[in-house]
């Protein structure tokens, strides 16, 4: 069982990807917000972040960019309904492992995980 956060504005999606994880066997950790992601990797690191990317205040490109400067080893998974190539390149140059289609079917996130946890 791994300790993975979720960080999106809307509860609907938190609330989808918690039940998806938790159906997995992982413990679930919530952030609404960029800032409050960030607040919580730095308490208590979990092993695997999925994070929206369009929020209010800091944005999911804001928090790839602190967790860089940080020298986070957290491996964050961006979820995102924008595929398009410009998007994708720059989440990798910022460090995220991957993104997955928003909503990730429980196939990819087992897949996913199976790597990093």
């Amino acid at each position: 069982m791994a300790k993975i956060l979720v960080v999106d504005d809307s509860w609907v999606a938190r609330l989808g990807m918690n039940k998806l994880l938790v159906s997995l066997g992982h413990e679930v950790v919530e952030a609404q917000d960029g800032s409050q992601a960030l607040e919580l990797i730095r308490q208590n690191p979990p092993q695997v972040v999925f994070l929206d990317l369009l929020m209010p205040g800091l944005d999911g490109f804001g928090v790839l960019e602190a967790l860089a400067q940080q020298n986070s080893l957290v491996p964050v998974f961006v979820l995102s309904a924008d595929i398009q190539e410009t998007t994708l390149q720059k989440c990798r140059e910022l460090g995220a492992k991957g993104t997955l289609p928003k909503p990730p079917t429980r196939q990819v996130v087992e897949s996913t995980l199976r790597a990093f946890v």
